[in-house]
């Protein structure tokens, strides 16, 4: 019973507590999963208790409708999407961001780009600090997870 109750026993669980949380630790829809992820276990480890008191009845409505357990188990998986899809366009952004730079010719030190084609300095400047904060933003998931890290829960 104290098992089913922990959110850091199944595959989904050793992965948050482990390489999932050195990787994504620090995204907050990272957080949210976590929180979710022990809400469903504290839903399951009810529905246990109940089963094993005899209540079968009772765990079997628990397993059905909107239930909190079923709510639990749906923002589990919602988050887990969210966060794969978010990690996924963080990695395409950097991937695209490092093409873009290794495509730029070297400049000496301490010569400044030109100005974008439009002529605008102020432009040229927002996307120079528009892709400085992308290329910040993606660097933690610039590698991308392997493709089966998602598939193993």
């Amino acid at each position: 019973m104290a098992t089913i109750r922990r959110d850091d026993c199944c595959a989904l669980g050793k992965w948050i507590y482990g390489a999932g949380g050195q990787r994504y630790g620090q995204l907050p829809l990272f957080s949210q999963l976590v929180e979710q992820h022990k809400t469903f276990h504290l839903e399951t480890g009810r529905i246990a208790e109940l089963v094993n008191a005899g209540k079968t009845e009772e765990a079997n409505r628990l397993l059905q409708g909107e239930s909190p357990f079923i709510r639990a188990g749906r923002a589990v998986v919602n988050t887990l999407n969210r966060l794969k899809q978010a990690v996924a366009g963080a990695a395409k952004s950097a991937r695209i961001a490092q093409g873009v730079a290794a495509a730029r010719p070297a400049l000496p030190a301490g010569t400044a780009p030109a100005p974008a084609a439009s002529g605008s300095a102020a432009a040229a400047a927002a996307q120079a600090k528009a892709g400085s904060a992308a290329q910040r933003t993606a660097a933690p998931a610039a590698a991308g997870p392997a493709d089966g890290e998602w598939e193993t829960f």
